[in-house]
């Protein structure tokens, strides 16, 4: 399969990782998206989740279309946070926290177990693979410590500093980036473009992101937390991607699932 022919730029969930990316590259790394603090005090004492739960009824009054909903114990409201901070603010005040500077401070166990509290926090879990208690510990380290959660299925702005660096690198001048849906292709040319400008052409809906070369691909899909790099190790090298990305190598059994693990 010619996953960028046909339009295959991510893999089916149960998917080992390595063979769906096979005719192209040799190796995928899962990157993991950071958490944040800001530098300036004000805007640090902002609410640090990326989105906030609603009751139903609070949800109707801000929707009225939520009145077609019927009463449910187990439905749970999510709503995009207004004092999120902007790109702008996260790229001029912004300071990235690893996912393992969260493991080290808390009891929570590994990656596996941070990215589920993470997708617990925005509904992205069935209800049967919910983790409430490890979310409340990662809630209560983060909200003490003035710690943005990151936000689900986009490039960050650290994330998409690092992909510019790393392009600029390897000469790869013409980038390809493609929509959700591949609704919406454009080609950016990395030369003319600065850090900020390139950051800025990456959109929220932007989900595939590589060189006209295809010597490696950024793909990502809504309501996750990490991302994959997929790569021909014969032309980038693997080391600089675990210089400038928190993540690790997948192994031959691993696909999208792998948190489940």
């Amino acid at each position: 399969m010619d996953i960028f022919t046909e339009n295959f730029l991510y893999p089916e969930e149960n998917k080992p990782l390595l063979q769906h990316f096979s005719s192209y590259f040799d190796a995928v790394y899962i990157g993991l998206i950071p958490f944040f603090k800001l530098n300036n005090a004000e805007v640090s004492s902002r609410s640090k989740a990326s989105k906030k739960v609603l009751s139903l009824e609070e949800a109707q009054q801000q929707n009225p279309i939520l009145n077609r909903l019927r009463p449910s114990k187990t439905r749970v409201i999510y709503a995009n946070d207004e004092s999120y901070p902007s790109d702008k603010e996260i790229c001029h005040g912004g300071k990235p926290v690893t996912w393992k500077q969260i493991l080290n401070k808390t009891s929570l166990a590994d990656y596996k177990e941070l990215n589920r509290a993470l997708m617990t926090s925005v509904g992205a879990l069935r209800q049967e693979f919910q983790t409430p208690k490890a979310l409340q510990i990662l809630k209560d380290y983060t909200e003490g410590e003035g710690i943005f959660h990151p936000t689900e299925g986009a490039f960050d702005v650290f994330t998409k500093q690092q992909i510019y660096k790393l392009l600029k690198k390897y000469d790869c001048s013409q980038i390809v980036v493609t929509d959700e849906f591949y609704d919406e292709t454009k080609e950016l040319d990395i030369v003319a473009l600065d850090e900020t400008s390139f950051i800025n052409q990456i959109g929220f809906k932007h989900y595939y992101l590589y060189p006209q070369n295809k010597t490696i691909l950024f793909t990502i899909s809504w309501d996750y937390f990490f991302f994959f790099i997929a790569i021909d190790s014969r032309k980038i090298n693997p080391n600089e991607i675990e210089a400038n990305f928190e993540g690790f190598w997948a192994a031959a059994e691993d696909s999208h699932l792998w948190y489940r693990k």
